[in-house]
């Protein structure tokens, strides 16, 4: 399950997760995975900026702001009164459009019965995207005859995003998160986060935090 760990001690159990607050690692979080026992990072949704001093009352009022905000998101995104969530996985992927910054739109269904898709959130200020893009790149290219990657860019420039595909050698279709609402739809907590969908439509694996590119490999091949 994953488990968000409070201030205060409680654990919420949401999915084969832990999760900790870490200021050190992307102004974001650790997923701890209980399976394997190791960590893996996960950012928030939005970079903090850098480089501003704060006063000691301005930094205690910024927490508590910052603790309501995250707390607004769970419940606003899945988590029930008990502090639990329906996993997606194993149910048909939501349905969205995305504007892609090749000037087209395409749909989720578009590709059902025809592709797998293997979708991925990132943004170009997000350290742990930039730790497994190039597997995203070299993987995608094996298997684009069979696999549709789409990368969902999560509050951040066009512009960036694109030096970031060029730099990478990402050539898969990417596009804008506008308002964050195919985020919400799936419930995403940070980034990367990614989600491999068969043929049919259905969520077959929900992988939190930086994929390598064997787990990538493994993961795709699943959805075949």
């Amino acid at each position: 399950m994953l488990t968000i760990l409070e201030t205060s001690g409680e654990k919420k159990e949401i999915d084969n997760y832990s999760l900790a607050i870490d200021n050190d690692n992307c102004s974001g979080r650790q997923i701890y995975d209980l399976k394997a026992s190791h960590i893996v990072s996960h950012c928030k949704l939005s970079p903090e900026p850098k480089g501003v001093k704060l006063s000691r009352n301005k930094k205690v009022l910024l927490i508590i702001a910052a603790v309501w905000v995250v707390g607004s998101y769970i419940v606003f995104t899945g988590l029930s009164s008990t502090g639990k969530t329906v996993s997606m996985v194993d149910k048909p992927a939501p349905d969205f459009s995305i504007g892609l910054y090749s000037g087209e739109n395409v749909r989720l269904s578009d590709f059902i019965g025809k592709k797998s898709v293997v979708l991925n959130f990132w943004a170009s200020w997000c350290p742990p995207c930039r730790d497994e893009a190039p597997a995203f790149s070299r993987v995608s290219t094996t298997y684009k005859d069979r696999v549709e990657f789409i990368g969902v860019v999560s509050n951040d420039s066009q512009k960036k995003a694109e030096a970031f595909m060029d730099e990478f050698d990402i050539d898969y279709e990417n596009g804008q998160d506008m308002g964050n609402r195919i985020s919400k739809k799936y419930n995403i907590t940070g980034i990367p986060e990614t989600f491999f969908i068969d043929i049919d439509g259905n969520i077959v694996e929900h992988w939190i935090g930086p994929i390598d590119e064997q787990g990538l490999i493994d993961q795709t091949n699943n959805i075949l």
